[in-house]
């Protein structure tokens, strides 16, 4: 005799449930790797944040260095304002396993005057300075790069 009102089988049960969680695995997985990917453009936006703040206080001569000189600045992911200490002389980024901090690499490369034809185009060269931020994104560091002439 066939009873349909009788439910499910244990089996049914089961597949289900086998069902249901493969999906909910499938999700779970495409959310945490969603949120990493989120969690890494965010450091790097607030890197290049951070090296726009670096190259406009170059541009107002707020921040001068010899030709051919680096700086290192470490500043917090939140106050691209003031460093988190005094800068260093130095053109190396070493940033502790835990640090959330940047590191800013601030060095005039060279002076700079580009030329046309066998004429040199500016007056007098100009300074070229390479800004590099670096972060820790999940136990590795990365770096973001901008050159600035003033």
């Amino acid at each position: 005799m066939n009873h349909p009102d009788q439910g499910l089988t244990l089996v049914e049960v089961i597949v289900a449930l086998a069902m249901l969680a493969i999906l909910s695995t499938a999700a779970v997985t495409a959310y945490l790797s969603s949120m990493q990917g989120n969690q890494a453009a965010a450091l790097s936006t607030r890197a290049t944040q951070l090296i726009a703040a670096i190259t406009a206080q170059v541009n107002q001569h707020a921040i001068t260095l010899d030709s051919g000189s680096s700086e290192l600045r470490f500043y917090t992911p939140t106050n691209f304002t003031a460093p988190v200490s005094a800068p260093t002389s130095g053109s190396t980024c070493t940033l502790p396993a835990n640090s959330q901090n940047y590191c800013v690499i601030v060095s005039n490369t060279t002076q700079y005057n580009p030329v046309q034809g066998s004429t040199s185009v500016l007056s007098s060269p100009a300074e070229l300075y390479t800004i590099r931020a670096c972060w820790r994104n999940r136990g590795a560091i990365s770096c973001a790069e901008a050159d600035t002439i003033y």
